[in-house]
């Protein structure tokens, strides 16, 4: 049965309210095309169990055992990392995301960044690097890495800017993970390969606007 209106699913409570499961169930009736996420980054967690197949969505939709592709909106932080790792997991059972060229996307510099001020603070975050890379954007839109500058020959000019804010925002640092590494390094070289063979299907605003006019949606 296919719905002619978008079906909405927003968690009111603080995380851990089945939005997975319901996505997943409100999915198996409607069969809708389509599964957007719209907020957000990879440190989201929707679990999905179907029988023996258990799978904790993060960049992917939760309607996505039930045959819809992925449509990232701009307001999501894209992870190209956490992306293509979820993708093989999923295997078969996934297939390639539209995500909007408008998307911030994550870098290592903004993990190491989120991940140094949490052993500082104790604020409890999970370390993603989401909130740094939106933090960042704000306070720096110009210089912000979206997922149209994957591909540009402005790549490398970004995230050295990038690493270069950073680096002054958190001061002297003792490397206690990869991405502190990374940080220090300002190798990111295998993050630059990631993004540019990233499988993903590009699409801006507009593409958007008309898959939910013209599609089953949730």
């Amino acid at each position: 049965m296919k719905s002619d209106k978008p079906i909405i699913v927003q968690g009111l409570a603080e995380g851990d309210c089945t939005k997975g499961a319901t996505i997943d169930f409100l999915s198996s009736i409607y069969k809708p095309e389509f599964g957007f996420r719209f907020g957000g980054g990879s440190q989201c967690a929707h679990n999905v169990v179907v029988n023996d197949l258990h799978h904790c969505f993060s960049q992917f939709s939760a309607a996505t055992f039930n045959g819809a592709t992925t449509v990232l909106t701009k307001e999501v932080v894209f992870d190209p990392l956490s992306y293509e790792a979820e993708r093989e997991k999923l295997g078969e059972n996934g297939s390639c995301a539209m995500v909007d060229e408008n998307c911030l996307v994550v870098t290592p510099y903004h993990i190491a960044k989120n991940r140094i001020t949490e052993k500082r603070l104790k604020h409890g975050s999970c370390g993603r690097g989401v909130w740094a890379t939106k933090e960042y954007a704000q306070r720096y839109p110009e210089r912000a890495l979206r997922v149209s500058d994957m591909w540009s020959g402005g790549f490398y000019d970004k995230t050295d800017q990038i690493r270069e804010d950073i680096l002054a925002e958190v001061g002297e640092f003792e490397p206690f993970d990869i991405y502190g590494e990374i940080l220090k390094s300002g190798n990111i070289k295998s993050f630059a390969d990631v993004c540019y063979s990233v499988e993903i299907i590009p699409v801006w605003t507009e593409d958007i606007e008309k898959i939910v006019k013209n599609n089953s949606c949730i």
